[in-house]
């Protein structure tokens, strides 16, 4: 064989070996490296699952809040008519003048505590109403 030619082969048998090394080299760095994007790609996964979770864990907290903020404004709305019907029924029966506002829930109950004490003192006495100084007073006649 021709020695030039022979020279020729062996250059091209190092040629394909360097070649081949290189593309065994590329393999490896892209198998390292679609290694490392699918270990990214599960810590992701992994994030956002735990995200819903804390998602799913804090719509139910929020929910919890405002059924609670829905019952304690409805319990709030009870005791504000309870405390009005009380006043109401109070001044009627003691013919008592109202200028309290009709939203003011302390003066009417207030109101309601004076009148309550003034029929303590009416019963402890046994004054006759009519007659009782507390009575007076709480239909401003004094």
């Amino acid at each position: 064989m021709d020695p030039e030619l022979e020279e020729r082969v062996r250059e091209a048998l190092r040629d394909k070996l360097r070649l081949l090394a290189e593309l065994q080299r590329y393999r490896q760095e892209s198998s390292t490296q679609l290694l490392g994007t699918r270990n990214e790609l599960a810590r992701l996964h992994a994030r956002l699952e735990a995200a819903h979770r804390d998602v799913l864990q804090w719509e139910s907290c929020w929910s919890h809040i405002q059924s609670t903020a829905t019952q304690k404004t409805l319990l709030l709305g009870q005791i504000k008519l309870a405390v009005q019907n009380l006043f109401q029924q109070t001044t009627a029966q003691l013919r008592i003048p109202t200028d309290r506002a009709q939203e003011d829930t302390k003066a009417q109950l207030d109101m309601v505590l004076l009148c309550m004490q003034a029929l303590a003192g009416i019963c402890a006495t046994g004054t006759h109403p009519q007659h009782h100084r507390s009575a007076r007073l709480l239909r401003g006649q004094e």
